[in-house]
């Protein structure tokens, strides 16, 4: 279930993604709605992701008590991580450019350290 879950939320993520692209006007408003969206997900998609290979390594090592531990530890130090970086300081600085839609744009700094 976990499969068809990451194939088809992606599917429609990206679909739905492409519908918003070849708009050819967009609003201050809906644009960074759309920038959010794109956000949580990208978010969602890379949870699913981690949880199958979380399932697959906690298998493959005998469903060891102990590795579930540190599995979850780790997934849960990386969803706050995550979280701040989608979610932070830097996120939500969209441009609208005449004519092509709406851009990501980051200042020299956040560039940098990207």
């Amino acid at each position: 279930m976990l499969f068809l879950l990451n194939r088809y939320v992606a599917l429609f993520a990206n679909i739905s993604s492409l519908v918003v692209d070849l708009q050819p006007i967009i609003s201050d408003e809906s644009c960074l709605k759309y920038s959010l969206y794109r956000e949580v997900a990208l978010f969602l998609q890379g949870m699913i992701v981690s949880v199958i290979m979380a399932m697959r390594t906690y298998a493959l090592y005998g469903c060891s008590k102990r590795l579930l531990t540190w599995i979850v530890i780790v997934m849960l130090a990386l969803v706050g991580v995550c979280c701040a970086g989608t979610f932070g300081k830097y996120s939500g600085d969209v441009d609208i450019v005449p004519g092509v839609g709406c851009n990501e744009t980051f200042s020299k700094k956040v560039a940098a350290r990207q």
